[in-house]
């Protein structure tokens, strides 16, 4: 549980730093702030989920692969 907090933790601040550097590229409007925050939330959660994949599957290998996966199934959101 102290773990699982403390990575949560570390999860909240980077996806405020993110939302900030993404906002920062936006129109400066309700929108783009809405926009910055839906972005970073989706990519942490990414994050937060193949991480969770690696998890279940035992731990084998870095877990990059599980989190490019991750990322690979919702890049077509973000394309235009």
């Amino acid at each position: 549980p102290g773990l699982q907090a403390r990575q949560m933790g570390v999860f909240t601040l980077f996806e405020g730093r993110l939302s900030s550097a993404i906002a920062a590229r936006l129109p400066d409007d309700r929108d783009g702030r809405l926009r910055a925050g839906l972005m970073s939330g989706a990519c942490i959660t990414a994050v937060r989920v193949g991480l969770q994949a690696w998890t279940a599957g035992g731990w084998q290998g870095p877990p990059g692969a599980d989190v490019r996966d991750a990322f690979g199934l919702l890049a077509p959101a973000f394309a235009r």
